[in-house]
């Protein structure tokens, strides 16, 4: 006789880019996966871990790998918030007082840090522009290496198209030497538009107001990066 099979609760979640995506929480065999990534706690071992925890536990055939990092900071919190429990313990140090405090906050409350940008391209000349996309996460563990040395890496990963009034041109459809060919003719105006327009897309936040209990000040709590929440 087969052992009983648990029924597994399933949620669901709107993420910061608009997608409806249903998901179940975190079992044992994801739970042993996110062991390994605080043992490894290299930024490009935890988003692999991530990716590979979310993609476990996604129910609506999303392909994880290619989700905004937003998107996935999103589902993560949300599938913890349902596993774990929907409240982490924090210290806060008072603004006005500069006393510290602990608080517990509430991760259900994740919301986007803003809304969705409705256009999302950047205008290069009078007839010429490129589309622009949240960087993906798989990609997010390259992207952090350039952030500071070498920011204008980052456009191979975020432009997805080049546009002209005779048509649209998908980036990825062209190989890597005349990529570089087009990003090398852009002057470093253009580069900080488009990077500029990558960080217009949202990410996971947590936002709550509080009261001091030392001064009474209050004061609101804005909570972002998932290192804030693997506790």
């Amino acid at each position: 006789m087969a052992i009983p099979k648990i029924v597994t609760p399933e949620y669901d979640t709107t993420l910061p880019s608009g997608k409806r995506v249903k998901f179940r929480p975190f079992l044992v065999k994801e739970e042993k996966i996110l062991l390994m990534m605080k043992e490894n706690a290299e930024f490009e071992n935890i988003v692999s871990s991530m990716i590979k925890v979310v993609e476990n536990c996604v129910e609506s055939g999303l392909d994880v790998s290619n989700i905004s990092y937003g998107d996935l900071e999103h589902l993560f919190v949300s599938m913890r918030a349902r596993s774990v429990g929907e409240t982490i313990d924090i210290k806060w140090k008072c603004e006005d007082c500069g006393e510290t405090f602990p608080i517990s906050l509430n991760v259900s409350n994740i919301m986007p840090s803003k809304e969705y940008p409705k256009d999302t391209k950047v205008m290069l000349g009078q007839n010429i522009g490129v589309s622009v996309i949240p960087v993906p996460a798989k990609h997010i563990g390259q992207v952090a290496k350039y952030t500071d040395s070498n920011p204008v890496e980052i456009l191979h990963y975020v432009i997805d198209s080049v546009f002209t009034d005779q048509g649209i041109h998908k980036f990825s459809d062209y190989d890597i030497k005349e990529r570089v060919e087009f990003i090398e003719s852009l002057s470093m105006t253009h580069v900080k538009s488009i990077l500029e327009m990558v960080d217009s897309f949202p990410k996971c936040c947590i936002r709550e107001t509080i009261n001091c209990p030392a001064c009474g000040h209050e004061q609101e709590i804005f909570l972002e990066g998932l290192e804030n929440f693997f506790t």
